[in-house]
């Protein structure tokens, strides 16, 4: 019995190491296969409209709201990886939020930066996670009460980087949730009086 023991301990251990090596090089492969494809501008508000719309039937246990701007939002990206960015964000958010709330989708514009923040009121971030969540190789994702790890939230930020952005994800100020934070250059600046007209200030994705 105490050789079985130790040998199923010894199976998962060599389990795990083959997928962080897994994990390694498929990081290595995205970072490649980001270098050989072609941006084009889009309109990044258009995209996230069909994209939430879409999540609302894919994610039956999950009801999304989207916010975006009275005007086009272009970004020069590749639409695909941006859906792949919002997909590790969104799987997340589903997996944490709260059954009896939404999960929100925000686009806001400044002079020459589009942020896109999506937000779900659930479990928050403890500040060691904050610090670590994109990194290569962490997720903080739990799972039958056990840590995982994956290329979690680092392809995000590989993607993001990639398009001249970042991200970050931060606790709601009211402690009720997580958003998380992403920031692209604008492929066209965006007048001043658009941006007034829509609202110069972040809105509170925590609120209605």
């Amino acid at each position: 019995v105490e050789n079985s023991k130790y040998l199923e301990s010894a199976k998962r251990g060599v389990n795990r190491i083959g997928s962080i090596v897994q994990n390694l090089a498929d990081a290595a492969n995205l970072e490649d296969a980001l270098e050989a494809e072609e941006l084009e501008p889009i309109d990044l508000n258009q995209l996230l409209q069909n994209y939430v719309a879409n999540c609302n039937h894919v994610h039956a246990g999950a009801v999304f709201v989207y916010r975006g701007p009275a005007h086009t939002a272009k970004v020069l990206v590749s639409d695909f990886r941006i859906e792949q960015l919002l997909d590790k964000i969104v799987d997340n958010a589903v997996d944490f939020h709260r059954p009896d709330s939404s999960i929100r989708v925000q686009l806001d514009c400044f002079a020459d930066q589009a942020q896109l923040t999506i937000a779900n009121r659930g479990p928050v971030l403890p500040s060691e996670v904050e610090n670590s969540g994109f990194d290569s190789m962490v997720s903080h994702r739990a799972q039958r009460n056990r840590l995982h790890f994956g290329l979690g939230l680092y392809v995000v930020r590989v993607i993001a980087e990639h398009h001249g952005g970042f991200v970050r994800a931060i606790n709601l100020a009211d402690g009720s949730g997580v958003a998380v934070l992403v920031q692209l250059p604008l492929a066209e600046p965006i007048a001043a009086t658009a941006i007034l007209a829509n609202d110069p200030v972040v809105r509170n994705v925590a609120g209605a």
